[in-house]
């Protein structure tokens, strides 16, 4: 069945209807009487809409046809209808070569109404180096000069701890101070010897030289080996030694001797 032409009412100058008449083209009716005004169809997929003035009707289009809701890194859900939810899921992003000293990461920020912000690890690193520990581009160190000043400790040597590194391998131990009393060390200026100072002797020390036994010191004095000395040890002695009255020196090993010795005291020579 063909469409048919509407009738519509006619109104005289006054705004009385005065009899009825066929729609011609052009004719709309108003939205006051449940058209809608309007002269045409609007294109496809646009829409009926109330205009920005609120005083008739418009066709509008829509601003973007949203038809999926994919979730991407770091996300997880989404959907093709309803009403799609995407939750944060972490184990959707890629594992990566963490750089300390440029890498950010994201944090909720309790100084800013916990709003999301980012920060560079470094700045964490930085910010969570306490006492005795420094932090230079994201690395945390230890840094002794922020600790508090010790000089008026008296030190438990049998319990308090000390870090050390062993340089054999790089790994870092706590040891107590009688550890490194009773060890080795490399000369404490040049040359390869080494010197070690043990508790041995009763109320006193033992000292080597070159693993080789030197002397012992305790409450009777200083007990030389036969391999000890106390001023001189393989060495040469200078142009002019004196050894003043009420001294006594003890050369032992190869001692040469260059110039004038002056024996004023006693001299021993092993």
């Amino acid at each position: 069945m063909a469409d048919k032409t509407p009738i519509k009412g006619t109104f005289d100058s006054s705004g009385d209807a005065d009899g009825l008449s066929e729609f011609v083209s052009g004719d709309t009716v108003g939205y006051a009487h449940g058209g809608t005004g309007l002269t045409a169809l609007g294109s496809a997929l646009q829409y009926l809409r109330t205009n920005a003035a609120a005083n008739g009707m418009e066709w509008g289009t829509v601003a973007g046809d949203i038809e999926a809701v994919t979730a991407g890194d770091g996300l997880s859900g989404g959907g093709t209808s309803g009403s799609p939810t995407i939750d944060l899921d972490l184990n959707e992003l890629t594992a990566a070569a963490v750089n300390v000293a440029n890498d950010l990461i994201a944090i909720i920020d309790a100084d800013d109404s916990n709003g999301s912000k980012k920060e560079s690890i470094a700045d964490l690193i930085t910010a969570i180096a306490g006492v005795g520990l420094g932090a230079s581009s994201g690395v945390l160190n230890i840094d002794p000069s922020t600790l508090s000043d010790g000089s008026s400790v008296t030190v438990d040597t049998a319990n308090d701890l000390l870090i050390l590194e062993d340089a054999t391998d790089g790994t870092v131990y706590k040891v107590k101070p009688t550890q490194i009393a009773s060890g080795s060390a490399n000369a404490l200026e040049d040359g390869d010897s080494d010197f070690t100072i043990t508790d041995g002797v009763g109320s006193g020390i033992h000292y080597e030289l070159d693993n080789t036994d030197m002397a012992n010191w305790n409450q009777e004095g200083i007990q030389l080996t036969t391999n000890g000395g106390v001023f001189r040890h393989n060495q040469t002695i200078a142009p002019t030694f004196t050894i003043a009255s009420g001294e006594g020196v003890v050369l032992a090993g190869a001692v040469s001797i260059t110039g004038t010795l002056t024996v004023n005291g006693t001299l021993v020579v092993i």
